[in-house]
Parts: C-alpha cells; sequence; structure tokens
C-alpha cells in the first residue's frame, strides 16, 4: 500500500502524496527492524540506540538542506489543480 502511494505520486506528479508515503515507510521499516533486533538478535541496546540517533542526526541535516521535502507534505495545490 505504501509503495503504491510512493510509485503514484512519482507518476501523476503528487509531491506530498509521495512524500508521505516515503515518511511512512521508513517509520514503518524502522518499527519492523527495531522489533527485528530487539526479539531475535538480544544485542546491545546501547549499540542500536546510539545508530538510531546517528540517523535521526544525519535526517535532520539532510532535512535541514531540503525544506522543500517538509513543505511537499502540507502542500495540496497540486491536488486542487488537476
Amino acid at each position: 500500500m505504501l509503495l503504491g502511494g510512493v510509485f503514484s505520486g512519482y507518476f501523476y506528479g503528487l509531491d506530498g502524496l509521495k512524500n508521505t508515503a516515503l515518511v511512512y515507510s521508513f517509520l514503518y521499516t524502522g518499527e519492523h527492524l527495531s522489533d527485528f533486533y530487539f526479539r531475535k538478535m538480544n544485542g546491545n541496546f546501547y549499540l542500536y540506540g546510539f545508530l538510531g540517533f546517528g540517523i535521526l542526526y544525519k535526517l535532520a541535516l539532510w532535512l535541514n538542506k531540503h525544506p522543500d521535502f517538509i513543505v511537499a507534505l502540507y502542500n495540496c495545490s497540486d491536488m486542487l489543480n488537476k
């Protein structure tokens, strides 16, 4: 369903749909990876936390350089014009 939203966003040029589907795809994938890690691996919680915060830091830096990604999440003008 999420991949359908991403492909529809790319195909029809709906940036808001594409970006929203990408955000929820990353959240879904991260939740399932953490579930796998804590249930199957029985690994070090500190390592998982450090890597998670490192990824969030890099994501925040990327979003700071690309604010149009966030704006497209809330912009519905492309849907109104079609």
